[in-house]
């Protein structure tokens, strides 16, 4: 891991057993949903995925995941990128929550940029990286939960206070 990498883990308390939390993590569909404030993410089968990250002068990056471990026994899951531009590793592992409030689940990504994408995630202060994590996390716990993720998109008021309102 180069000194430019980036490490983001986060921990949640999600209110359903371990076992459900799991399962749901490991659907090929979840991944775009959870990541979509962050990246674009792709399932193409065979446990990879193509993951594109939208800059706003246009240059897009992109990589490929695929996962080194799944281990339903110990509720864990791997991945890591392939090819050069980007080296990436995640895990997610859910675990039982204390005094029986559900599942705890931590996500682990590491991201070592090379090239363009270095760039662009040198110039993301360390708290907005950190909330990138924390926000997938908060996604999933909602999906989970409750079966959808919140969003204002397409709510008129959104971003708009009461004295802004015409």
């Amino acid at each position: 891991m180069s000194h430019d990498a980036v490490h983001l883990r986060r921990t949640l308390t999600i209110g359903r057993p371990p076992d459900d939390v799991y399962r749901t993590w490991r659907d090929p569909q979840l991944l775009p949903r959870v990541m979509g404030h962050f990246a674009e993410v792709r399932p193409s089968g065979d446990g990879r995925a193509t993951w594109t990250v939208h800059r706003d002068h246009g240059d897009d990056v992109t990589w490929e995941t695929e996962v080194v471990e799944a281990d339903a026994a110990a509720r864990r899951l791997r991945w890591r990128s392939l090819g050069d531009d980007v080296t990436s590793t995640g895990e997610v592992s859910v675990d039982e929550a204390p005094r029986g409030l559900g599942s705890e689940v931590t996500l682990d990504l590491v991201l070592d940029p090379d090239g363009s994408f270095e760039s662009a995630l040198t110039t993301v202060t360390e708290p907005v990286q950190e909330a990138l994590a924390a926000t997938a996390l908060r996604r999933f716990k909602s999906l989970v939960e409750t079966g959808e993720i919140p969003t204002l998109d397409r709510n008129p008021s959104a971003g708009q206070t009461g004295r802004e309102r015409h």
